[in-house]
Parts: C-alpha cells; structure tokens; sequence
C-alpha cells in the first residue's frame, strides 16, 4: 500500500514537472518571437513602405511590382492590433486615393477589377477602427458596403469580383473569398446583408463534403479545379471556422505535414502535394487556424516554420542575394504573431 501510494506521488510529480515545462516553453516562445516580430515589423516598414504609405509586393527583383490592397488591408489589420491610429488614417487616406474607384477598391492599382476579399478586409479592418476608436468612419463603411452591395454581387450573391470600367461580374464565387467574419460585421449594420451571410454560411458547409472544391457557380455548382493554392484553402477553413468546426481539416492538414514532412504551397484536387515549395504565409496561416481549433502545439510549430523561413528570405536579401522576400509573407506571420501570442 505504501509502495503504492508513493507510485502515485511519483507520477504526480513528475506530471506537474511535464505542464511546468511545457508552460516554461510557451513563455519563454512567446517572448523570444514577439520581440524577432517586432524587429521584422521596423524591418518591413523600411523596406516595402512608401513615402505615400504603399505597399511593394515584394523585394529583391526590379520586375513585376505591384501595389495591391491586399496588402493595404492586411497592413490595416496590423495596425489595429499595434493600436497605431495616425498610421492606420495614413494609410487608409491613402489606400483610398490610390485604390478606391466607383465604389469598390481596386485589387492592384493599376487594374480595372476588384477582388472581393480585399474590399471585405477594409471594410473589417474600418469596423474594427470604428469600434476601437470611436466612430470615426461611419460614412467611409456605409459608402463601402453600399457599393459591393450594388457592384459586386449577382442576384443577392456576392461574387468574386467586378469590372468597374464595363461593369461586368462573373457567376462564380472562391469560398476563400467568403470573409464570413467581415460580411457578419456588415450584416450587424446593414440587414440586408443577412441574406448573403447565410447563403455564405451554406456554401462553406457545404464544402465540408467537397473539402477541395475551393470555388462555386452559381449556376454549376461546385467547380473542380486541378489544383488549388494552400493559402486559398486555409483562407477557406479560417472562414468556415468563424461558423463551424472542420475536424477532418485539422486531420488532413496535420497528416499531410507528417507524411510529407512541409505544407506544399499547392495540391491538387486529391489532396496530394504538388511540388515541395514553402511558404511563410501557408505556414503563418496555419498556424492561426490551429490556434483557433485548440491546437496549441502545431499552432507553434507551423509559426516556427513560418518564421524560419522568412528568416532564411531576410537573411539572404540582406546579404545582398538576389533573394525575393514577400509582403504577403510579413504580414500574415506577423498577424499570426498577434493572434497566436
């Protein structure tokens, strides 16, 4: 009876030593990353941040620069979450003079389109400032939600996009593009907008079963494409989330990075990798999406990933490598940073 009794104090012990470990290494992570993202944050500011507070898409090659509101929203979020309010005006004065045409924000700022997500972004990260500090866009959100309301939808159902100059629109919309945290936000302001939360709701729910089906026509249904890009589909879960737990999801994705040892920037319609290239910003938003499930430990796993990368891309660029170093890549580990921590 002793002998057992002492078994169990034993194990206690040694339990209790596990969790302070364990909780030793989340802190000590913590602090070790927070301060490396705040290093990378100076870093990004200098380098892809313009006088006019536009963002380069990348750096280390002369050829294809783009300004996109991608990443202007992003980098809205940002600030939101360093409680930067004159930046955030800067840069959303800004984004709307370079970006904003007929209602809708361009998705690069030379282009004729939009892209759905982007102006959703805005639109959340406008919301959010709202909130945060005290109704100073109200007019700027109203303006927002009226003109995808008018421009970017097709019989009550948003679409992907809209060419603003022929005022044309596709049937189709990427479930990426379902930012149903965004278009809830809008729904709490403008009630029309409750028809198009719930029919997105249903089309994410419905993906569940068609897990790599990543875009619907309206007309067709559910569209196969022969592979579809990694950070689309974790765009896609992160949507679904805001509703509805995908636990094969979090299978497949964990799976998949233990039989092939890397998430793959691509796969195809089966679900198999194609190609081994990394990056960052899969890796970032992998990480949210397994902090948001409860998944603590591969939630820091894939943000060390994440990390090593972009430190391996900044690393070589600095030591003047003909090395490209993404903005989609900083700011996506970077708000991971926030969300995670």
């Amino acid at each position: 009876m002793k002998n057992k009794i002492y078994f169990i104090k034993i194990l206690v012990l040694i339990l209790l030593l596990i969790a302070i470990i364990g909780l030793f290494r989340v802190v000590t992570y913590k602090e070790e990353i927070k301060y490396s993202g705040d290093n990378l944050y100076e870093w990004f500011e200098n380098k892809f941040i313009n006088k006019e507070k536009l963002i380069v898409n990348k750096i280390g090659e002369k050829e294809d620069i783009l300004y996109l509101s991608e990443s202007q929203g992003l980098y809205l979020l940002y600030l939101l979450e360093k409680d930067d309010k004159d930046e955030f005006y800067d840069v959303y004065k800004n984004t709307k003079k370079y970006f904003y045409s007929e209602g809708l924000f361009k998705w690069e700022i030379k282009a004729t389109s939009n892209a759905l997500l982007d102006d959703l972004r805005i639109i959340k990260a406008l919301i959010y400032a709202n909130k945060k500090w005290k109704f100073e866009y109200d007019k700027e959100i109203n303006d927002l939600m009226y003109g995808l309301e008018i421009k970017n939808s097709v019989l009550d159902k948003v679409v992907s996009f809209a060419d603003i100059q022929n005022n044309e629109r596709p049937n189709y919309i990427d479930l990426s593009f379902l930012d149903l945290e965004a278009i809830d936000e809008i729904s709490k302001i403008n009630p029309k907008w409750n028809k198009m939360k719930i029919e997105s709701q249903e089309l994410l729910e419905s993906n569940i079963s068609q897990p790599f089906f990543i875009k619907y026509d309206y007309l067709e249904g559910f569209v196969r494409t022969e592979e579809f890009h990694m950070a689309e589909y974790l765009y896609l879960l992160i949507n679904q989330n805001y509703f509805i737990n995908n636990q094969e999801a979090i299978k497949w994705i964990i799976s998949s990075y233990n039989s092939d040892g890397f998430l793959s920037g691509s796969y195809s319609y089966k679900g198999e990798s194609l190609g081994n290239v990394e990056s960052a910003a899969v890796y970032a938003l992998a990480a949210r999406y397994m902090y948001i499930n409860n998944e603590f430990d591969w939630a820091y796993i894939f943000l060390d990933k994440s990390k090593a990368l972009l430190d391996d891309s900044i690393y070589k660029y600095d030591s003047g490598y003909k090395k490209e170093v993404y903005a989609f890549d900083i700011l996506e580990f970077l708000l991971a940073l926030e969300e995670v921590n």
